[in-house]
């Protein structure tokens, strides 16, 4: 039992402390102006748009993606011409 009470005492810690490391990123990124890029590397760019939603084409297919071929939408109209 020891153990249990230990991870539950760890994530109760991580619980409370974590609203405040967000406020402290999100305030070092605004002061040093970084970006997208800066933090995560080169974006993956978007393969398919509709209206305001936009999908690489990498991983599981979106709802809204999904929704539109079942409505009749085809891929390739959803396509970004580059």
């Amino acid at each position: 039992m020891q153990i249990q009470d230990l991870e539950a005492q760890t994530q109760a810690i991580i619980m409370e402390q974590k609203p405040v490391i967000i406020a402290e990123i999100k305030e070092k990124i605004s002061v040093f102006g970084l970006t997208e890029k800066d933090l995560f590397g080169r974006k993956i760019p978007v393969k398919y748009r509709y209206g305001e939603q936009e999908w690489s084409g990498r991983g599981r297919k979106p709802l809204w993606f999904q929704g539109a071929i079942d409505a009749g939408v085809l891929a390739e109209d959803m396509l970004v011409s580059n």
